[in-house]
């Protein structure tokens, strides 16, 4: 068996689901495992399913989505018996041969992994090993026997916007300026990024229409020194809130929001804690949970092929301002709960691109 890669980490749960849902979760340092790059040391019983994982480059302790399908496939291990190996690509170029090496050692039932950067090498390798079950997440590949789960970008991107359009507003709150302008910034230049950017704008102007939203693609998820430079420059426009929808580039938002004394908001798991003077909220992916039920399905001989989109609707899109020293104003929160309440009650779709928010804000518009 391969095994790659050495530093392990380990779960830690913090307290709370906060207004539509969203789980808070830290990551702790542990010892490396004897065995390096397998989450199993010492393993006795035959495992009730293997499931290997090559991340992002962002790699273990992006504060994200690496991070979190770590903890869902731990939980997986010590509660369904489960064992899984993973890989950290330094490049995504390497994406390919890591898929392959799990192929090829033959005894994973599942091989995963995550993003618009590797959805070419997914689709490449999943059609050399038509046999193989295979899991992309955050993106789509076709094929009978690959599995998507890309989450509703413009149901996240609708949570942050409704928080930053507000606040963005709110007079003599601390290190808000008298301009109605917040910024996002983007790792990528694809569909689902263009869906969360389409709903952080339905929502920062669902209550005002005249609230304006700049947004940037830094073209990666690993370089935060460009994160930085375009957090920075939509600072400089005017701009008091920046949503972090680039990943590891996004860390540099946050530093560009400390440096100009700014808010920002934090997507997928709980990052308030990185900045708590600054990070606002964290708009939350559930996807440690859905991780947790993918391999649970995998066991239970109910995995599917085929493409899901979870959203608010489901429980795995919401909000959390845990961990965060900034203190919201309550009617904000009370506003954010009733829009996404409303979207869900009336199943109301929100647009997945900037070219749509104007006509979708006049039929559903508040202000």
């Amino acid at each position: 068996m391969k095994r790659w890669i050495a530093c392990l980490l380990t779960m830690a749960l913090c307290a709370g689901m906060t207004a539509c849902g969203g789980q808070d979760i830290t990551l702790e340092e542990s010892e490396p495992a004897a065995a390096s790059g397998s989450a199993a040391s010492g393993e006795s019983a035959e495992p009730t399913a293997k499931i290997g994982v090559v991340f992002t480059t962002s790699g273990l302790g992006d504060n994200n989505f690496n991070d979190m399908i770590y903890r869902g496939l731990t939980r997986a291990e010590e509660e369904l018996g489960i064992q899984f190996d993973y890989s950290e690509p330094s490049s995504n170029g390497e994406i390919v041969t890591m898929l392959r090496n799990f192929v090829q050692d033959g005894s994973y039932d599942l091989v995963i992994t995550l993003a618009a950067d590797s959805a070419s090498a997914m689709e490449e390798v999943s059609a050399e090993y038509p046999d193989q079950k295979f899991e992309i997440i955050d993106t789509t590949v076709e094929g009978d026997n690959v599995r998507s789960i890309m989450k509703s970008g413009a149901d996240q991107g609708f949570m942050a916007g409704i928080i930053a359009g507000m606040l963005t507003q709110e007079e003599g709150f601390d290190k808000i300026n008298s301009e109605k302008v917040v910024g996002a910034v983007m790792g990528m230049d694809v569909p689902l990024l263009r869906a969360v950017v389409a709903g952080y704008e339905a929502g920062a102007r669902y209550y005002d229409s005249e609230v304006q939203v700049i947004s940037s693609t830094v073209g990666s998820f690993g370089d935060p020194g460009k994160g930085k430079e375009m957090a920075t420059a939509q600072y400089n426009q005017g701009a008091d809130i920046i949503l972090n929808g680039a990943g590891g580039s996004g860390m540099g938002v946050f530093t560009a929001a400390e440096e100009q004394d700014k808010y920002a908001i934090g997507t997928g798991s709980n990052q308030n804690s990185l900045s708590p003077d600054h990070i606002l909220a964290t708009a939350t992916f559930e996807l440690e949970s859905l991780v947790y039920d993918e391999a649970k399905a995998l066991i239970d001989g109910t995995w599917e092929a085929g493409v899901v989109n979870p959203g608010m609707k489901e429980g795995a899109i919401g909000y959390t301002v845990a961990e965060s020293n900034i203190e919201i104003p309550q009617e904000i929160l009370d506003k954010a709960d009733a829009a996404c309440q409303t979207l869900i009650d009336n199943n109301i779709k929100l647009p997945e691109t900037v070219e749509e928010v104007d006509a979708w804000l006049e039929e559903y518009g508040q202000g």
